[in-house]
């Protein structure tokens, strides 16, 4: 899960040094592998605002199991709580 998914709109490196970025996975992450995570965050992490990757421990996550998706969910709600996105 990532703070900024990827579109086909284009993001000027300007405006996206506005923007927070937030990877959530898990150590067993099927959807976003943690070296997959590891790679973009190198890539990315200098042209934004801020870059986090939130990692679970033993959480394995497929695109189509509910229990993924409502953790990634609530850990997503806690960063938001925390303020990181403000």
């Amino acid at each position: 899960v990532t703070g900024v998914q990827t579109c086909a709109l284009p993001i000027s490196p300007a405006e996206l040094k506005k923007v927070p970025v937030l990877e959530l996975n898990g150590t067993e992450d099927e959807a976003l592998p943690p070296a997959t995570v590891d790679a973009n965050r190198k890539i990315m992490e200098p042209y934004a605002k801020s870059y986090r990757v939130g990692r679970v421990e033993g959480l394995h996550h497929y695109l189509f199991t509910q229990d993924s998706i409502k953790i990634v969910g609530n850990l997503w709600m806690k960063y938001i709580d925390a303020g990181y996105f403000d």
